[in-house]
């Protein structure tokens, strides 16, 4: 699993360096849940520590913005800290609806809780990737072969499997 965290982050770092979305920057301020240091490895401890402080900036400074949001998400989905990265990528996903990333990225944690009819939904969200990213088509395949009933209209499933 933790390797495939690394390449999902790798992939999504060269995405996002091959396209800057458009920055739209908060307008509230949204909770995030607490995370627990206690327990965890000292370097990961005080790297949080920096990413918290640096969103906190940001926020305070009304200068944080979708991709800052992401940005924190990804650490805290680096160490499986899923209610915060998933406040995390909600958060991007409202400032940026239409970016496909932070879609994607919410639907991988809600994934990894087991939540895959909310999952299923932003893979769906994120199936408007130009060029149809393919670890979002292999997620969606996956999500809705678990999801998908007799009773669901099979077009909903097909178009991914």
């Amino acid at each position: 699993m933790p390797a495939l965290l690394v390449g999902l982050l790798a992939a999504l770092a060269g995405a996002a360096a091959a396209s800057p979305p458009a920055r739209p920057t908060a307008t509230a301020d949204v909770a995030l849940p607490a995370v627990a240091l206690d327990g965890l490895e000292p370097i990961v401890a005080q790297q949080l520590r920096d990413v918290g402080r640096a969103l906190d900036e940001a926020r305070a400074g009304r200068r944080v913005d979708a991709a800052a949001y992401a940005e924190a998400g990804r650490h805290y989905h680096a160490y499986a800290l899923w209610p915060t990265a998933e406040a995390c990528y909600r958060e991007a996903t409202r400032l940026q609806p239409g970016e496909w990333r932070w879609a994607y990225l919410l639907a991988v944690v809600l994934e990894e809780q087991g939540r895959l009819d909310e999952a299923a939904a932003n893979l769906e969200r994120a199936l408007a990737a130009p060029d149809k990213y393919v670890p979002a088509l292999a997620r969606a395949a996956r999500a809705f072969s678990m999801t998908c009933s007799f009773s669901m209209r099979l077009s909903r499933c097909t178009p991914v499997l």
